[in-house]
């Protein structure tokens, strides 16, 4: 006979609240979810992949190349604020419907294109597309409609959209290496327009009316956004978040080089960075499944403490590959997590009728820090003449994450509660 209520019972409970607590959520949550796969697997992931093709036909320079996705990230950005804005009002469904459409659409562009300001032009309208598309617009739906629920609509979410880079990658290789990077590209365009704008249009408007709590009756005030953005929790969870992205930027777009200046063979490298993908669905599992009462407190020191604790262990643990593998568990766990704590912190601030905007307004820092870090990371390299200054620029940058975290939940709790 099966004992009942043991530690079995109790975490398929739990799964069960996650996937399908009721059908309100599995309508809305599932497809959402399965066009986050969609979104970042063609406008982030799959990017690394036309790198190289796109240098031998053109003969762009490979920072060239890459100026173009800093652009979209920064771009993207920028806009999130205003989007946000227009989802507090109920415009959901349109942003996203939307955006979908002008991915395609400009992905179709980018397969024609000839000359490098139009490719820069492009990035431009590809970062209003991600703005409208990824998670912040996603988890704003999520808030304004399932009231309470968000939270298990959240962690639903970036369980699924953990997988993105897993599909996206090697299922590019093999269109660009079958078809040719351009017709790709055409490929990936009518994935976004048919699929994504699809799904979009059809399952937020099958979500039904907002709950009471986030109900179109109290849209977000400007009011509502000015207190929070004036208040200095809001500027302390910025702050966390931003040097949080900056560090893990910084590191995943340097580390071949510094692991290789350190001694590591190419290998050790890739099999650091093979860990990410599946730590980071791990770590979702971890504090959704696992331990699903975990304090916002805790959720977020883990967070964005464990990518302090890698460059420490990559730092002390010279020459030894355990130490290689444990940083890139570290960051991936810690950057997987990151994801759910930033939305269910957004929740400590504000009403569910601004967290569009507010969440908006917080990606804007979050997206500068994750452009520019690669950048800067190598400006510090090429004046020290090495890597030992960024480890430890970036450990004390990790450092400064988790202080702000904890200062920022204790000043948003100790304001006055979200309306």
């Amino acid at each position: 006979m099966t004992p009942t209520g043991g530690p079995a019972p109790r975490a398929a409970d739990a799964l069960k609240q996650i996937v399908a607590p009721n059908r309100h959520f599995a309508r809305l949550v599932w497809p959402l979810s399965f066009v986050q796969l969609i979104s970042w697997g063609t406008l982030y992931y799959s990017f690394t992949l036309f790198l190289g093709p796109m240098e031998r036909e053109l003969g762009w320079s490979r920072a060239e190349l890459t100026a173009g996705l800093t652009i979209g990230i920064v771009t993207a950005g920028l806009a999130s604020m205003p989007l946000g804005r227009l989802i507090d009002k109920g415009h959901g469904r349109a942003v996203m419907t939307l955006g979908s459409v002008l991915a395609g659409a400009l992905l179709f562009g980018w397969s024609e294109v000839q000359s490098l300001t139009a490719y820069f032009a492009l990035w431009l309208g590809l970062g209003v597309a991600m703005a409208a598309t990824l998670y912040e617009p996603a988890f704003a739906i999520l808030v304004r409609s399932l009231g309470p629920g968000a939270k298990r609509g959240v962690a639903t979410m970036t369980l699924v959209g953990g997988f993105a880079s897993t599909l996206a990658i090697p299922l590019c290789h093999i269109l660009i290496t079958s078809l040719g990077w351009r017709e790709t590209l055409v490929v990936l365009a009518g994935v976004n327009i048919v699929l994504g704008g699809a799904i979009h249009l059809l399952a937020i408007v099958s979500a039904g009316a907002p709950q009471p709590e986030s109900s179109a009756a109290n849209p977000a005030q400007p009011s509502d956004v000015a207190r929070v953005l004036r208040g200095p929790a809001f500027w302390c969870l910025c702050l966390a978040y931003a040097a949080g992205a900056f560090a893990v930027s910084a590191m995943i777009f340097h580390m071949v080089p510094l692991l290789s200046e350190r001694g590591y063979p190419v290998a050790a490298a890739v099999a650091a960075l093979a860990v990410i993908g599946p730590s980071q669905i791990a770590g979702r599992v971890l504090v959704t499944v696992v331990l699903p009462k975990l304090s916002l407190l805790g959720t977020g020191l883990i967070a964005l403490g464990l990518p302090a604790l890698g460059l420490m262990l990559l730092l002390a643990g010279t020459g030894t590959h355990w130490a290689v593998i444990g940083f890139g568990i570290c960051l991936g766990v810690g950057n997987g997590i990151a994801t759910i704590a930033r939305a269910n912190s957004v929740t400590e601030l504000v009403a569910a009728t601004s967290f569009g905007a507010v969440n908006g307004a917080m990606s804007l820092p979050i997206s500068l820090g994750r452009a520019f870090a690669p950048s800067l990371a190598s400006l510090v390299w090429a004046a020290t003449g090495g890597y030992d200054a960024v480890l430890w620029g970036l450990i004390a940058i990790a450092g400064l994450s988790v202080l702000s975290f904890a200062l920022g939940i204790s000043l948003a709790r100790t304001a006055a509660p979200p309306g």
